[in-house]
Parts: C-alpha cells; structure tokens; sequence
C-alpha cells in the first residue's frame, strides 16, 4: 500500500511538472551555460531552429531547459514562441549561407514571395534589355544612313550658297530691317502680356485674401504665376540670339542703307529695355510669390538668388526643382549630340570652322561634369550622415 502511494504521488508530480512546461524555439546558435552569467562555463551549444523545453513564461533573462541530456540555462531573448524557420536567398546560397536569419512562417513566405518577384522582374529586364539593344543597332544604322545623306546635301547646297553670295550685301540690308523689326514687335508683345497677367494675379491676391481663402484658388494663382516667368525666360533667349544677329549685320565691310543703320540702333535699344522688362516682371511676380508665402526668401537682382530661394522652398517643391532639373540634363545631352552632329557637317558644307564645334564641346562638357562631380558630392555627403 505504502508502495502504491509512493508512485500515485511521483505521477502526480511528474504530470504537474510537465503540464507547465512550453515549448521554445531557438532563433541563434545558442549557449547552453551552467549557471545564469554570460561568464560562466558552456555545456554544449543549441543549433538554432530547435525546440527546447521550459517552465511557464517569465520576465527573467536566464532561464532552464533541458536538452539533450543537459540541463543548464539559456538567455531568453533567443527563444521565440513561434517556430523558426530560415531563409537563404540565392546571393546568400552563393556563400554557403552564412548570413541565414531565422524567422517566422510568415516572414518566411513573405521574402519568398518577395525573391521570386525579383526573378521575374529581372527575366523582363533581360528582354528588355536584349530589345532595347537591337533598337539601339537599328538608330545607330540609320543615323549612319541620314548622315550621308545630309553630306551629300550639304555638299549640293555649297553651289547654291555660293549662288547666293552675289546678292550678300541686298539680303543683309533686307535682314537689317527684318531682325530689330523682330525683336520690336517680340518685346512689345511680352511687355504688353506681362504686365498684364501681373495686374491680374494681384487682383486675383487680393480677391483670395478677403474673400474664402481657399486651397484651390491659391494653388491657381500659383499656376499662374508660372506664365510670366516662361514668357520672359524664353524672351531673354531669344533677345541674346536676335542682337547678336543685328550686331553681325551691322558690322559689315561694307556701310548699311540709312535706314538698315537706324534699325540696327532701334534693335540694340530694344535689346537694353528688353532686361528691364524681364527683370521687372520676374521681380513683380517674385514680390506676389512672397505675398503668398512669406517664408520664401531671395533677391531677384542677388547672385545668390537661386540658392536662398531654393533653401526656402519645402520638400515638395524642392523635389519639382530637382526633377526639373534632371529632366532639362537629359534634354540637354540629346540637344549638344545633335548640335555637334550638326556643327561637324557644317564645317565641311558651308565652312562654319572649327569654333562652332568648340563651343558646343564646352556647353556638353560643363554639363556632363558639373552633374556628375555634383553627384559625387551629394553622394558623399549622405553617407557621412548616415
């Protein structure tokens, strides 16, 4: 009887004991250590992935667990409820996957999902790439095609221009006239615009100042904001190219008609009225911008300008700025390419010389360096900030 009841109460204990042990994970090869210190001797070691027993939860560092035949304690910060599982991309398998990481189902099928999108994605890459290589030999073909035709027409207009230079002096006292002509009728135009949409967007302030106030209102007068600046912008390049045009036709071997000289004068006038007008209208439009927004700094007549008012701007708008301005580099490259193509069969067409292809070297150079030693700084400087 007294045996009987021994073994009652050595079951009764051995079920109590295991019904409050759990079942861990291990997420690391993990020390199995003889005492609870980081100092103390190691047993043996877990391989990560398996599971070990413990007691009850608790809010200790150390805990026991028996496995193997051992019993020591472990850091339970290495021990997960859910199972682990262990994921090696194929750059990792390409390193005996040293750098496995051990995670949850979940995760697991998640970064699965995520790698075979990446192979797909990299399949259509490929296409793509192989496509854009053929396109790529075909333009490169037919730009060969055009340039010999354009060579062989080039070399057919020699005998037309010369043609034409008998009559130099009459198309140069005709184009005398024609060109400040231009440029008159051009800066009048913008001037009349211009001021016009400048009194129009203060009324427009003004209107949005006491009346609702509202977001879309403003984001419109915003908008329209831009319409003088555009219009004056292209105005000044077009003037530099028209006065530099009325300068060559004025200064000639040979005296223009009376009149061919005054309209040349009227012409370099023009040019001078026409920086004030652009300057004029672009500090009008910047005094409304900074009515609207006054945390917006710069001087329109400052050489700092564009550096104060770009450090004023929000992300958003500086985010606008740069991606203007990667799309004008794009633009540009395309644009010194054709240039050059066009200034290198000018020179053996209609003798342009060698200048033309200089300066179009410089533009191109000054733009590629200029964007890649800018992007080598920025690229510098973010990862000393991280």
């Amino acid at each position: 009887m007294r045996r009987v009841l021994t073994l009652l109460m050595g079951l009764f204990f051995f079920c109590t004991f295991h019904a409050q042990e759990v079942v861990r994970y291990v997420t690391a090869n993990l020390n199995l250590r003889d005492s609870p210190d980081v100092t103390s001797s190691i047993i043996t070691q877990i391989p990560r992935g398996t599971a070990v027993l413990i007691d009850e939860d608790c809010d200790c560092k150390w805990i026991p667990v028996s496995y193997n035949g051992y019993i020591g304690y472990v850091s339970t910060k290495y021990l997960s409820k859910e199972k682990v599982y262990y994921y090696c991309s194929n750059y990792y398998r390409k390193k005996n996957c040293e750098n496995n990481r051990s995670m949850s189902r979940s995760i697991l099928d998640e970064l699965i999902k995520k790698e075979k999108e990446l192979q797909e994605q990299r399949q259509i890459d490929q296409k793509r790439e192989k496509k854009s290589i053929w396109i790529f030999a075909v333009v490169i073909v037919i730009a060969l095609m055009v340039g010999v035709g354009v060579g062989i027409i080039a070399g057919a207009l020699k005998g037309v221009i010369t043609y034409f230079s008998m009559y130099a002096l009459q198309i140069r006292e005709v184009l005398a006239i024609i060109v400040p002509s231009i440029m008159v009728c051009m800066n009048v135009g913008m001037a009349i615009v211009c001021f016009t949409q400048c009194r129009k967007l203060k009324r427009q302030i003004a209107d949005w100042k006491t009346t609702d106030e509202s977001e879309e209102k403003l984001d419109e007068v915003e908008y329209r904001m831009n319409i003088p600046v555009i219009i004056t912008s292209i105005g000044m390049v077009l003037n530099f190219f028209l006065v530099a045009v009325n300068w060559k036709l004025g200064i000639g071997e040979e005296t223009l008609m009376p009149i061919g000289n005054l309209m040349s004068k009227i012409g370099n006038i023009i040019f001078i009225l026409s920086f004030l007008i652009e300057m004029t209208v672009q500090n009008k439009i910047l005094k409304l911008e900074k009515e609207l927004n006054p945390e917006k700094k710069g001087n329109i007549f400052d050489f700092s300008f564009y550096k104060e008012w770009l450090g004023s701007c929000d992300e958003a708008e500086k985010t606008v700025a740069y991606k203007s301005g990667f799309r004008a580099y794009t633009t540009a490259q395309y644009v010194c390419l054709g240039l050059w193509l066009f200034c290198t069969i000018g020179q053996f067409a209609f003798d342009t010389g060698i200048l033309s292809i200089v300066c179009v070297t410089i533009i191109w150079l000054t733009l590629v360096c200029t964007y890649l030693f800018e992007h080598l700084r920025l690229e510098k400087l973010h990862r000393r900030i991280k």
